[in-house]
This record gives C-alpha cells, sequence and structure tokens, in this order.
C-alpha cells in the first residue's frame, strides 16, 4: 500500500465528478430534443462523448 497523496484524492475526486457527468450526459441522449432550436441534433451524443473522453483521460 502507498501513500495518498492531495494528488490522488483530487484525480479520484475527480473521477466521482465526471462518472456523475456521465450519468447526467446518458440522460440527456434519452431526452427528446425535438423542438429545441438552438440545440443541434448530435448535441447530446458531442457532450457523452467528451464527458466520457476526460474521465478515461484521468
Amino acid at each position: 500500500m502507498g501513500v495518498v497523496t492531495t494528488y490522488d484524492e483530487m484525480r479520484n475526486h475527480l473521477r466521482s465528478e465526471l462518472s456523475e457527468c456521465l450519468r447526467l450526459a446518458k440522460e440527456l441522449l434519452d431526452e427528446d430534443t425535438w423542438g429545441y432550436d438552438d440545440m443541434r441534433e448530435d448535441y447530446a451524443m458531442d457532450v457523452y462523448v467528451a464527458v466520457k473522453k476526460a474521465r478515461y483521460a484521468v
């Protein structure tokens, strides 16, 4: 077992927050966005992919 540093704590916190963002992005994929003039058709998928990439990068 190693020493837990502030970096480790912050990384784990960021992973946790990104997991929550990913859950919300999945919900956005199921959202009916028809009629939202300011939202691109592929916006929800772009958000999901960006959050997923960020979570894996951490």
